[in-house]
């Protein structure tokens, strides 16, 4: 009766407690064996040890790599998700949504900063866009190439439409 509590005890214990407490443990069981008997001896070192499996001397987990908690966040995450489906999925396609406008948003900004960056100079390259009641176009007249080649020559080298 007494080896399965023990084993039990050998396995939670701290290992720099697990001498000396074992050693109270099975002292205390001999001075019960003599003076009560085997049946109460035992019971009482059952109760011993029940009452020893407390946090202050449970042996530290040893992990080879930190995962514990991350695989505990997502069974947590995956229960709610299979608990509250609607929720989840409202949840979970907004945030898509979002991600995928964040995306495009990021594209978009990328390639208006990369406009005429394969040229040489590309920080001497202007873009000229015509503009109206209707709103900005990247088009130009044909007549505007004439008119920036005399009235801005000095700053303007080349003009293509």
């Amino acid at each position: 009766m007494t080896k399965p509590f023990l084993r039990f005890f050998r396995w939670f214990c701290h290992p720099s407690l697990r001498n000396s407490i074992e050693g109270d443990l099975i002292e205390f069981y001999n001075e019960r064996l003599k003076s009560s008997g085997k049946r109460t001896a035992d019971l009482l070192l059952a109760i011993d040890v029940i009452l020893l499996f407390r946090p202050s001397i449970i042996r530290p987990v040893k992990s080879p790599d930190n995962t514990y908690m991350l695989r505990n966040y997502f069974t947590i995450g995956w229960r709610t998700l299979l608990r509250n489906k609607g929720y989840s999925a409202i949840n979970i396609g907004g945030l898509a949504a979002g991600m995928a406008v964040t995306m495009l948003i990021g594209l978009w900004i990328f390639d208006e900063l990369s406009y005429n960056r394969s040229f040489e100079n590309y920080d001497h390259v202007g873009h000229v866009m015509g503009h109206n009641a209707e709103g900005t176009y990247p088009s130009s007249p044909i007549p505007l190439a004439g008119e920036l080649r005399t009235n801005f020559s000095q700053d303007i080298r080349h003009v293509a439409l």
